[in-house]
């Protein structure tokens, strides 16, 4: 049986993940992604809609709550199963990533994964489930602390960080019912946002090891003060960079095993004499002065064709019209985009190891998103280049930068790109020793 925490751990645990959300979505970055949300999600569109109805008497609060326990009734919580490691996904990314160290494993590593209910008829069934348990008897009580404590949120910082705690608190009470007694292991991909915290919370009060492999590339500039210290039992790091940007907060408690970035590893490939084709990677934000820096950029590459990949949550499509050259991928998956593009041109988003990892040259743009001036630190040890807006980068720019040296360098990111059979047969036996050796306490 898993040893589980005392009250007081657990009341510490609870406070430090919902100071942990109000500092993260405290960053001017995601305040402008909330500003883009507004109009991409009509859901969210609604809810704040009603918040700023109930706000003047003293009752948005509650606007804030429902979507919380909205997103709490997204996730099969009740298909409870026998098994040492139950796995939790919020989105593709992290799934993915998941199931890639599961297959270090070799076997050894057989989660049961809670996954996003696609199906509208079950979420609604989740949620009356939810619904009878929460404002039952025996949780009336912590219902009106977390009602308390979202509006104090709400009062003190903005709707922003009280609509992401209240996501945190009601998923932490969903996830309760989503562990057996013979569960041993909870993992994650994400240690920031609220979801994946509210997991990490429920199975730490059962008693569970945790377990934790990184969703994307972390950002460097804005570490010091949101990135929180690594504190898993098992740690899979994509490589020593990642290592070094959890640092800034102490050393890390648990184990880490530098497991690489998900995927197939390509040689960055020889860029063409004339550019052809240039590619655009937005991040997760989008506004007047990024519409200006594409069409700087379609205007630098006016005898190229310019192709833009919008972020996965981005559904309004910007007029581009005016621009011949300028148009948007139709790809979904991302080695897709890139057999088009000659280079790419990013801002400030973990998906630049991505593409380098498939072997697309890789050029920062800070200008494409309010996220500061390379944020991930790429450019800043030469594994990006800068962009600089002034003239077009040409093939020779481009493969001057990815000559000598450039493979160890990128090699802190991702620790197997371009590995060895030998060098992957050692992470694969660390991976299933490091497993087996948790469960077993040791």
């Amino acid at each position: 049986m898993n040893q589980r925490p005392t009250q007081k751990d657990r009341a510490c645990a609870l406070y430090r993940y919902i100071v942990q959300v109000i500092d993260f979505y405290s960053l001017p970055s995601q305040l402008h992604v909330y500003e883009n949300l507004l109009e991409e999600s009509r859901t969210l569109r609604r809810h704040h809609c009603v918040y700023r109805a109930l706000k003047p008497m003293k009752l948005g609060h509650f606007a804030l709550a429902l979507y919380g326990f909205r997103t709490a009734g997204q996730y099969n919580v009740f298909a409870r199963e026998r098994g040492d490691l139950v796995a939790f996904s919020a989105e593709y990314s992290q799934q993915r990533n998941i199931e890639y160290v599961c297959a270090l494993s070799g076997g050894v590593m057989k989660p049961r994964h809670i996954l996003h209910e696609q199906n509208r008829v079950a979420r609604l069934w989740y949620m009356l489930r939810l619904a009878l348990d929460i404002c039952g008897p025996a949780n009336g009580r912590a219902l009106r602390k977390a009602l308390r404590l979202i509006r104090h949120i709400d009062r003190k910082y903005s709707w922003v960080q009280a609509i992401n705690a209240a996501s945190f608190l009601f998923n932490a009470f969903s996830f309760r019912h989503a562990f057996t007694e013979e569960n041993k292991a909870a993992f994650t991909a994400n240690d920031f946002s609220p979801v994946p915290l509210a997991f990490k919370y429920a199975s730490y009060a059962r008693g569970l090891k945790q377990m934790l492999v990184m969703h994307g590339q972390l950002p460097v500039k804005t570490s010091e003060t949101v990135m929180p210290r690594l504190d898993y039992d098992l740690s899979f790091l994509y490589g020593e960079t990642a290592l070094d940007t959890y640092r800034v907060k102490g050393e890390p408690l648990g184990r880490i095993l530098f497991t690489g970035f998900p995927g197939e590893s390509r040689a960055i490939r020889k860029a063409p004499e004339e550019i052809g084709s240039v590619g655009i990677c937005l991040s997760n934000f989008y506004d007047e002065d990024t519409h200006k820096a594409i069409i700087k950029i379609g205007k630098l590459y006016a005898h190229a064709a310019v192709i833009i990949r919008c972020h996965p949550r981005m559904t309004r499509r910007p007029d581009f019209s005016g621009f011949g050259n300028i148009s948007f991928s139709t790809f979904k998956a991302m080695s897709d985009f890139l057999q088009g593009c000659d280079f790419v041109i990013a801002g400030n988003t973990g998906a630049q190891v991505d593409m380098l990892k498939l072997g697309c040259p890789v050029a920062h743009f800070s200008k494409l998103d309010k996220f500061g001036d390379d944020d991930m630190g790429m450019v800043a040890d030469r594994t990006v280049m800068g962009f600089d807006e002034t003239r077009a980068l040409t093939g020779k720019d481009i493969d001057q930068f990815f000559n000598d040296g450039w493979v160890k360098r990128f090699r802190r990111y991702d620790a197997l790109y371009m590995a060895t059979a030998e060098e992957t047969r050692t992470v694969r036996e660390d991976v299933a020793r490091a497993y087996r050796e948790l469960l077993e306490g040791r």
